[in-house]
C-alpha cells in the first residue's frame, strides 16, 4: 500500500512564471506596491524603497530594513567633508567622504534647503575614487546653481583660498589621490616619496591628511635631489594635529641641513647645520605656543642669520643662528629621524618647503588657504572643505527643519544616514528654525511661523530677514 507524504507538493516542480516588470521567466515574488503583480528577484533589489507602498509592511523588504537596523555596516574614517553655499537661494550642497578599506570612498551628497524645507534631497555613493566624486559634486552644484560667483568676485576668492606658490620646491598634501600603493606624491614638483610603514589616511585640515602613530616606524622617505638642499633662506608649513611629544615633522641630516620639529614643551623647533658650531649644528624655538591635539599651522621662516617662527599666521619669536650652512646628500625623512626616533605622533597635513623668505602676509595666506594644489580649480571654485562637526551641524539644521514643516526625508539618507555619524548626539539648532539669510542671526517667531506656513509651497520663492537687516519687518 503506498503510503501517503504530506511534504509531496513541495517537492512538485515550480512553474515558470513570466516577470511583469521585465519579462524574464523568474518571476517569483507579488509585489504589494504594484497591485501584487508577479516580478522577479532582480526588478524587487532594483525597486527596493524607491516607488510608493514599498516599506516596511513589504515581507521582502522587512527582513532587510531589520537586519540594517541590527547590524550595522563598518564605520569607516572620514576622509573628507566638503560644502558648497549659495547667496540667493538658501541651497546648501553637504558632502561627506569615509574612505573604504580597499582605498576608495563612500559618500554622501545632501542637497539642504535651509530657507524652507530642510533636506530637499539625497544621493549616496557606495564606492567611488576621489577624482569621480568631485566631478559628480560639481555636476550637482551646477545644476542647481551652487556657488555661482560673479566675475568680479572671482579674482578675490582666488586670492585669498589659493596657497603661495612663488620659489615652492615640494608640496606634499597627503590627500587620497596623491597617494598612489607605497608612493606619496609631490604635488607640486618631481620630489615623491616612498611610504615606509603604515601611516594612515585620516580627515586632515584640508581635505585628507596622513595619520602617524608615533609608536611604529611609520615616515615617509624622500629620495635627495638638489632642489631640497637648502642654504641661507628657506621656509617651511604645516598643519599639525600633533599629540604633544616632542617628534619630528621633516629633516635633512647626517650632516645636518635642516630639522623641522614640534616639542614636548610647546616650541616649533629649527636646526640647521653650520661649520662655526662646535656641533655641527645649531638650534633655535619659538615660543610657547603650541596647542596637541588641534589644527594648528605652523612655519618657519629663515632669513640667513634670522630666524622667525609663525603659529596660526601669527608672529611667536625671532632667533639667530650662523649665517653658514652645510648641505649633504643624503634623503629627506618626513615623521622621524632617518634612524626611526622622535617619531612624530598625529596628523601632518599640507606640508610645504620653500627656497626663498616668505613674508608674514604670505604665512597668512597659506594659513587661510581652502584649497590644495592638485585637485580642479573647477571643484575649488565651488567648495569648501569643513570639519566633520561643522558638517554635522548643517545636516541637523536641515533636518530639524525637514521635521518641523513635516518634509518627506529621502529614503536614501534614512538607510545610509550612519555614514553621517549619530545626528542624534549633534546639538539641535539653537534659537530659531529658520536663520536671517544675510546675518545669520534670529529671527522672530512669527516669521519662522509665516516660512513654515509656505514652505511646502513650490511655485513661490521668498525669504524674511531679521529686524537688524531690514529695520522695518514687525
Amino acid at each position: 500500500m503506498r503510503r501517503s507524504d504530506p511534504f509531496r507538493k513541495h517537492r512538485l516542480r515550480i512553474k515558470r512564471v513570466r516577470c511583469r516588470s521585465c519579462g524574464s521567466e523568474n518571476g517569483k515574488r507579488t509585489c504589494p506596491a504594484l497591485n501584487n503583480i508577479v516580478i522577479c528577484p532582480e526588478c524587487c533589489r532594483t525597486k527596493r524603497a524607491k516607488i510608493p507602498g514599498c516599506d516596511q509592511n513589504c515581507k521582502y523588504y522587512a527582513p532587510l530594513l531589520h537586519k540594517s537596523r541590527t547590524l550595522l555596516p563598518p564605520e569607516y574614517p572620514v576622509y573628507e567633508c566638503f560644502v558648497s553655499r549659495t547667496k540667493d537661494t538658501g541651497l546648501v550642497l553637504a558632502v561627506i567622504a569615509r574612505q573604504r578599506p580597499d582605498g576608495n570612498l563612500r559618500a554622501m551628497i545632501t542637497l539642504l534647503d535651509l530657507w524652507k524645507v530642510g533636506i530637499r534631497d539625497c544621493f549616496f555613493v557606495a564606492n567611488v575614487t576621489e577624482e569621480v566624486l568631485h566631478s559628480r559634486s560639481t555636476q550637482i552644484a551646477k545644476s542647481h546653481n551652487i556657488a555661482r560667483q560673479l566675475e568680479e568676485e572671482a579674482s578675490d576668492w582666488e586670492k585669498t583660498t589659493a596657497m603661495v606658490t612663488d620659489n615652492l620646491v615640494s608640496h606634499w598634501s597627503f590627500d587620497l589621490a596623491s597617494i598612489r600603493g607605497q608612493t606619496l606624491r609631490d604635488v607640486w614638483g618631481e620630489n615623491h616619496g616612498k611610504i615606509d610603514g603604515n601611516p594612515r589616511v585620516a580627515q586632515g585640515k584640508i581635505r585628507g591628511g596622513l595619520r602617524f602613530s608615533g609608536r611604529k616606524k611609520n615616515r615617509i622617505i624622500i629620495p635627495h635631489h638638489k632642489s631640497l638642499s637648502l642654504e641661507g633662506h628657506m621656509t617651511l608649513c604645516a598643519w599639525i594635529y600633533w599629540n604633544g611629544r616632542s617628534d619630528i615633522i621633516v629633516t635633512k641630516r647626517d650632516p645636518l641641513n635642516y630639522q623641522f620639529s614640534a616639542l614636548g614643551n610647546r616650541t616649533i623647533q629649527l636646526c640647521v647645520g653650520g661649520v662655526e658650531n662646535e656641533r655641527g649644528y645649531t638650534c633655535v624655538y619659538s615660543d610657547r605656543v603650541l596647542v596637541p591635539n588641534r589644527w594648528v599651522h605652523i612655519a618657519v621662516v629663515r632669513d640667513r642669520e634670522t630666524v622667525f617662527f609663525y603659529k596660526d599666521g601669527e608672529h611667536a619669536g625671532t632667533q639667530h643662528v650662523s649665517s653658514t650652512s652645510m648641505t649633504n646628500e643624503r634623503d629627506l625623512v618626513i615623521g622621524s629621524s632617518p634612524r626611526g626616533y622622535f617619531r612624530y605622533g598625529g596628523i601632518l597635513d599640507e606640508l610645504s618647503i620653500y627656497d626663498n623668505i616668505l613674508s608674514q602676509n604670505q604665512i597668512r595666506q597659506n594659513f587661510s588657504a581652502k584649497k590644495g594644489l592638485e585637485i580642479s580649480e573647477e571643484f575649488q571654485y565651488h567648495f569648501e572643505s569643513v570639519e566633520l562637526l561643522e558638517y554635522q551641524r548643517l545636516i541637523r539644521h536641515g533636518y530639524d527643519i525637514a521635521q518641523g514643516v513635516k518634509t518627506e526625508i529621502p529614503w536614501e539618507f534614512n538607510y545610509w544616514r550612519n555614514i553621517v555619524g549619530n545626528i542624534d548626539e549633534v546639538p539641535k539648532t539653537e534659537g530659531s528654525l529658520y536663520k536671517c539669510p544675510k546675518c545669520s542671526g534670529e529671527l522672530p517667531q512669527v516669521a519662522v511661523d509665516l516660512i513654515k506656513q509656505h514652505a511646502q509651497t513650490d511655485d513661490m520663492q521668498f525669504y524674511i530677514v531679521c529686524r537688524k537687516c531690514s529695520g522695518e519687518f514687525d
